[in-house]
């Protein structure tokens, strides 16, 4: 019997999506039956052809531009020797076209017959690989209609032996098609065939997509780096981790491809930055952290550091300023130790260089300059909460003024000279604000030891204990006096000689808590006289002795810088020596005086004379008793033991018995009677 020709073939019976035709007869007789479907939407169509046969004796042929599709014109087709065969169609592929989809059933033999059914079945979402030879990426997961949609896995360039051998979609005996598209596994008479693929760079993304992009989770896995994060239009945006070969990693947020926003880069040599980007780049705030655990915060500008930075170092201390080449670098910049020490001032290359401030314990500044990290003496200066300012030797290690050094008080004082652990200790000279100074020994602050001192009081020049004078020295003073001896706790005390220069007194004396007292001389230099003996108060007062400029020495009591009445002994310059009662530095009262021509009187003394009754000796061996008066015998009674042994009693007148008398002789013959001057009257 002849075959038939599409030609002789009816026009094509129309399917519905999703229906189904009853059993179909077709044979030798009439070889072909033609279908179409009508695509009115892009989805996964599958058509199922079933032979109620056990071998298979057609062929099925589909197109979508030919009404009668042929194994030639055939888009699809399926010449499976199964009775059972079915052909998926997906959106995916670009001879996928909405619109009519031409089905056509070809009987294969010569002879006989078969019943078949045809069924068609459509879905929007659906299940597939496919492999897409325009950019060499195997797709397999979920897709809606003609995109890629839901969960998948996608995989660029992959390796032949990377792809899966399952069957997707079964098509015709070549693998590719103009639209350069090709499905990837399917099963021909001779067994299944495996494309060879070109390359063996792959490329790996899994996870979630949208209308045909990457839009959600997913993980892209380059042969050198792997992102696994968010997606959104096919980019990476939003948050996500892109970790690389060589051990760099990014966790943060993303906007279209590029790192943008906040997020934490680790880099390949233990480095990590932490803070904002922008188009992959640092871009904003943020914190880096170097390899060696040193971290910084900074504003950064297309990946360059723009801002002064705040550093922390893994020993505790931390810097604050510019920075330039990882290193401290400025004219500003503010570290402080794990001591608290603060240093303010510029810096290059990280060290410091050029002036600075140094804020140190106890709330001492330092200001001056650094070379190469180390400070100048010169030119720098110290500066206490108390606007003390200090140049000089300094200790680096208990921050103490050690040393040759100048302190300039707040009040005006300044102290030029040695300090020992931040006290002036050794040699040193103050020169305080109100014109005093002093140039000698230190010891804790204070003046200890030799050293002079000058002051509106006068100069002293000898030995100090705890800041005041103690011990031997000389104070000359403003008004010409001067003292030369010891001191205690800044007072005179102890022997000294002294020059009152108002009084001119000169004194070898003994002071008392600044004043004389207990023994000591006195020289009047204006009077030419002097005293030697007791003094109390400055004055004297006890006994002792003063020499007149008229060479008289009286010894006896004084009292506040005057001879007290009483007893007292007076050496005349002229030989007399008078011993008995004073008054008003008088001989007054009961004395006895001695004269030059060894003559003596004993008896009554009033203002400075004889006066009263009294015995004198005279040098012939006479005593004389009688009443006297301004140094002369008063006439009348009166007593004589002459040296003779005579002896007169009775009255007189110019010192010569006158009146009447008696007269003794030494053999006891005894006159008595009158006497006419001195001479007896029988």
């Amino acid at each position: 019997m002849a075959m038939s020709t599409l030609d002789d073939v009816q026009a094509p019976r129309e399917l519905q999506p999703g229906e189904g035709t009853a059993d179909v007869k077709i044979g030798a007789s009439q070889p072909v039956m033609v279908y179409v479907v009508n695509l009115t939407r892009r989805a996964e169509l599958t058509i199922e052809l079933h032979e109620n046969n056990t071998a298979s004796r057609c062929s099925m042929y589909i197109s979508t531009s030919d009404p009668h599709p042929t194994a030639k014109s055939a888009m699809w087709a399926s010449e499976s020797a199964q009775p059972r065969k079915s052909v998926t169609v997906l959106p995916a592929d670009s001879r996928y076209h909405e619109g009519p989809c031409y089905i056509t059933v070809k009987y294969m033999m010569a002879t006989g017959n078969v019943f078949f059914s045809l069924r068609t079945r459509m879905r929007e979402t659906y299940e597939a690989v496919w492999y897409t030879k325009a950019n060499l990426s195997l797709y397999e997961g979920q897709w809606f209609q003609q995109y890629r949609h839901g969960y998948g896995r996608c995989t660029y360039q992959p390796l032949a032996e990377s792809i899966p051998s399952e069957t997707c979609v079964d098509h015709s005996r070549t693998t590719t098609g103009s639209s350069g598209h090709a499905v990837l596994d399917f099963n021909t008479a001779e067994g299944p065939v495996l494309l060879d693929l070109p390359t063996d760079e792959s490329q790996v993304y899994e996870g979630e997509w949208k209308m045909g992009e990457k839009d959600g989770n997913g993980a892209y896995q380059w042969q050198d780096k792997c992102y696994v994060g968010s997606w959104r239009g096919g980019k990476r945006n939003g948050r996500g981790t892109l970790t690389k070969t060589d051990s760099s990693k990014y966790t943060g947020e993303w906007r279209d491809d590029a790192k943008s926003g906040y997020g934490v880069q680790y880099f390949n040599n233990n480095t990590r930055y932490e803070g904002d980007w922008h188009r992959n780049k640092r871009h904003g705030h943020g914190l880096f952290v170097y390899n060696t655990g040193l971290k910084i915060v900074g504003s950064w500008e297309r990946d360059i550091l723009v801002s002064e930075v705040t550093a922390t170092y893994t020993d505790g201390t931390t810097y604050e300023g510019g920075w330039q080449d990882d290193a401290r670098h400025g004219e500003r910049g503010v570290f402080k130790d794990i001591d608290g020490l603060v240093y303010e001032g510029a810096w290059v290359h990280d060290k410091k260089h050029g002036k600075g401030t140094w804020h140190l314990p106890r709330s001492v500044k330092f200001r001056g300059t650094w070379i190469d990290d180390v400070r100048q003496d010169e030119g720098g200066e110290f500066m206490f909460p108390n606007q003390d300012l200090y140049t000089g030797a300094w200790d680096e290690t208990r921050h103490v003024r050690h040393g040759h050094g100048t302190c300039k008080y707040n009040n005006g004082d300044v102290y030029v000279g040695d300090w020992l652990n931040d006290e002036m200790c050794g040699k040193g000279r103050m020169s305080y604000a109100n014109g005093s100074e002093y140039v000698g020994q230190w010891k804790s602050n204070k003046r200890h030891g030799k050293g002079k001192f000058a002051s509106s009081d006068g100069n002293y020049d000898g030995e100090f204990a705890n800041g005041v004078r103690h011990g031997t020295g000389i104070m000359k003073y403003n008004d010409g006096s001067s003292y030369d001896g010891a001191w205690e706790e800044d007072v005179r005390h102890g022997p000294a000689k002294y020059l009152n220069a108002q009084l001119n007194i000169f004194y070898t004396v003994t002071f008392k808590s600044d004043v004389i007292s207990g023994r000591g001389k006195a020289q009047y230099r204006n009077s030419n006289e002097e005293y030697e003996g007791d003094f109390e108060r400055n004055l004297r007062n006890g006994m002792g002795t003063f020499l007149l400029s008229n060479g008289d020495h009286y010894t006896g009591r004084w009292q506040d810088d005057l001879r007290e009445d009483g007893e007292g002994t007076c050496q005349y310059a002229n030989g007399d020596k008078y011993e008995g009662s004073w008054v008003a530095e008088q001989r007054s009262g009961r004395g006895t005086c001695w004269y030059a021509d060894a003559s003596r009187y004993e008896g009554e003394w009033s203002e400075d004379t004889q006066n009263g009754e009294g015995t004198l000796f005279t040098r012939s061996g006479d005593q004389i008793t009688s009443l006297w008066e301004n140094g002369d015998r008063v006439d009348g009674k009166g007593k004589c033991v002459f040296a003779n042994g005579n002896i007169y009693e009775g009255e007189w007148m110019h010192n010569e018995p006158h009146g009447h008398g008696t007269l003794i002789y030494p053999d006891g013959t005894v006159f008595d009677g009158q006497f006419d001057k001195g001479i007896y009257k029988l």
